[in-house]
């Protein structure tokens, strides 16, 4: 079962701190570029994979990104702490 990320709404202060980066390329090595560091996450055949970012405290990379209205993601490949 996919996981539950919160919708992005306007109105929302809390929902507000999470932004989608939908173009990040995944090295041959399983390691993702972000924001001046590099994190491993699980092995995949795909050539990019969607982060979903919450501003200035931590990112997980997903196979693709969440769809409305639930907002269920996909598979968590990774995630690491900013």
């Amino acid at each position: 079962m996919g996981q539950h990320f919160p919708a992005r709404r306007q109105n929302s202060p809390r929902l507000t701190a999470y932004a989608y980066d939908q173009s990040r390329c995944v090295n041959a090595d399983n390691q993702i570029d972000f924001l001046g560091q590099s994190s491993h996450i699980a092995p995949t055949k795909r050539a990019s994979i969607t982060l979903i970012h919450r501003l200035l405290r931590q990112f997980w990379a997903v196979n693709q990104p969440p769809s409305p209205p639930l907002n269920i993601g996909s598979e968590i490949l990774g995630k690491d702490s900013l």
